[in-house]
């Protein structure tokens, strides 16, 4: 979770909520009522102690009266560097991102759905990334994005969470980005009414 915490990108998209919550004046404590939870969650989820996926990023602007795909689009061309290798020197790419204490997987049904619609995404993306318009092996997007094959079966079959980071860095290398994929996930999965939409 280090490249979480470190990762330019990933200050950048807390750094963001940050500043929205200002500009709402709102404290941790009225952000945790808004999203129903407590303020350590909060704290700990603008610390980079909790990771960020695509649904609490939903929860997190839906509190921050900021329409997703905006929020995303204004992450995407804002944050430092590009969404290249999520791999970091803190952090180097091996197994050890796939062992089953690191596996971040979905527990909520909503989010479970929504999930493999999302993995079927990522999975189409990737059949047509490939050179002249053919499928791009799974293991030559693991060498690019510095993970192992089975990360990207794990994020394809939705038993692997990703973070918006991992995921922009999948949809970067994939010719797509996190906009375009959030956008689509959102025609082919819509969010249920329990889930504010």
């Amino acid at each position: 979770m280090d490249y979480w915490r470190k990762s330019p990108r990933a200050k950048h998209f807390r750094t963001m909520l940050r500043a929205r919550m200002e500009s709402l004046n709102l404290t941790e404590t009225t952000l945790a009522d808004r999203l129903g939870t407590s303020q350590t969650a909060v704290s700990n989820a603008l610390t980079g102690q909790t990771r960020f996926d695509v649904f609490r990023t939903e929860r997190y602007c839906d509190a921050l009266e900021w329409p997703v795909e905006e929020f995303l689009h204004e992450y995407e061309t804002t944050a430092p560097g590009v969404a290249g290798p999520i791999a970091s020197d803190d952090e180097p790419a091996s197994d050890q991102h796939d062992a089953p204490e690191t596996d971040w997987a979905y527990t909520d049904p909503e989010e479970s759905r929504r999930a493999e619609q999302l993995g079927k995404i990522l999975r189409r993306l990737r059949e047509h990334a490939g050179p002249d318009g053919g499928s791009l092996r799974q293991q030559v997007l693991a060498d690019a994005l510095g993970r192992s094959q089975s990360a990207i079966t794990k994020a394809e079959h939705a038993t692997r969470a990703l973070t918006i980071v991992e995921l922009e860095a999948f949809a970067w290398h994939l010719g797509s980005s996190l906009t375009a994929v959030y956008r689509q996930l959102r025609r082919e999965a819509p969010r249920s009414t329990r889930d504010g939409s």
